[in-house]
């Protein structure tokens, strides 16, 4: 089983990202969280979804581009 960890720096830009949103929409906001955590737990099924950080070049360590914005 795949276990995610996040870093304080992931919850503090989430959480910045959600409240952006929620200036326009807060129900957007709800939504686009929802919709990126469930993106996430995608990983526990299918650990390699996501691709390798090229910073950090470990096989063990994914990142997921999730929505951009524009």
């Amino acid at each position: 089983m795949v276990r995610i960890e996040w870093n304080e720096r992931a919850l503090e830009d989430l959480k910045e990202i959600r409240e952006y949103i929620a200036r326009d929409s807060l129900n957007y906001a709800n939504l686009f969280t929802k919709k990126f955590y469930e993106a996430v737990q995608k990983l526990n099924d299918f650990p390699n979804i996501g691709r390798i950080v090229p910073e950090v070049d470990i096989s063990s360590i994914r990142e997921i581009i999730f929505q951009v914005f524009i």
